[in-house]
């Protein structure tokens, strides 16, 4: 199933197989992802134009920073943030990449290399949680209506 983890809200036709923010090492790859995934399910909201404008930046400047060549201000990563609708722990997690990303001291980078590694067992066991209850409500739900439609079934002559 698509799911969308910004808002908790299931976009897809079950098809497709969205990564969680939480599964990204790099933010900015998280970012033109997860706008190009908003961007097939709302063409008219989400495109990079669209973003671009929301954060005052040209949207050359845009596809530079996310194609890899430099970095989003602090301003303009809060920015998309909110155009992504990011919920804060999402951010959060996004602005420890781009932290540990930018920063020149060793002991900095591995101090923020495991905050980014407990958020990700916190979030994704969750996610795990989350997606097992459904998984085993759905199928308890099928069990349910296939009891019910075989108390309507004529019985099978067995002879």
């Amino acid at each position: 199933m698509l799911y969308l983890k910004y808002n908790n809200r299931s976009l897809g036709d079950g098809k497709d197989k969205t990564m969680s923010v939480f599964e990204y090492k790099d933010y900015k790859k998280a970012i033109k992802e997860i706008l190009l995934q908003k961007k097939s399910h709302f063409p008219n909201t989400f495109s990079f134009q669209a973003m671009s404008n929301y954060m005052q930046v040209q949207k050359t400047y845009l596809s530079k920073v996310l194609n890899q060549d430099g970095n989003l201000t602090p301003d303009q990563f809060f920015l998309a943030c909110e155009f992504l609708q990011f919920t804060d722990r999402e951010s959060n997690y996004l602005s420890l990449l781009r932290e540990k990303e930018m920063t020149a001291l060793s002991k900095r980078k591995a101090f923020l290399e495991q905050e980014i590694q407990k958020l990700q067992r916190q979030e994704l066991k969750t996610e795990a949680y989350l997606n097992a209850n459904a998984r085993d409500a759905k199928l308890a739900n099928a069990d349910r209506s296939e009891s019910s439609s075989s108390k309507n079934r004529p019985p099978v002559n067995q002879d």
